[in-house]
């Protein structure tokens, strides 16, 4: 018997049916759009629940692919902008760069959400944990 949790991601499309990693991506993206602002009935979404939407959009993104792949496009082009400037700067560099600014950079949450997104794009490339928690990320998939 599926647990409440089961039933609400929908690992094995019990609930929602079939998600697939682009359209965890789109719901992802509405999310992005919709719920880092006031408006609706809900209240807008916190900081941490904007940094972890931003991590998982960074991740479905990457596993989409397709028109999704255009914002890590767009990231590696200002990424080979900096290495650029300086080819010495890893991508570890701009990763723990990322991380001070989301940490002391007061932010909206939809600023935190974009920098969380482009932080784990980076960091995802860089190697070490965050490129294992970009690939598990990735193989989930919400079905």
């Amino acid at each position: 018997m599926p647990t409440p949790a089961h039933l609400a991601i929908s690992l094995d499309g019990g609930f929602f049916g079939n998600v697939g990693t682009a359209g965890q991506a789109l719901v992802l993206t509405a999310l992005f759009v919709f719920a880092t602002t006031a408006g609706g009935k809900l209240k807008p979404l916190g900081w941490v629940p904007c940094l972890i939407l931003g991590l998982l959009a960074g991740a479905s993104f990457g596993a989409a692919g397709g028109i999704f792949a255009f914002p890590g496009d767009l990231i590696a082009q200002g990424i080979g902008v900096i290495t650029g400037i300086d080819p010495d700067i890893g991508m570890g560099a701009i990763a723990l760069l990322l991380l001070v600014i989301i940490g002391w950079k007061k932010l909206t949450t939809k600023q935190v959400a974009v920098t969380a997104f482009i932080f784990f794009y980076v960091s995802a490339r860089a190697g070490g944990v965050w490129t294992q928690f970009a690939d598990a990320i990735g193989s989930i998939g919400l079905g």
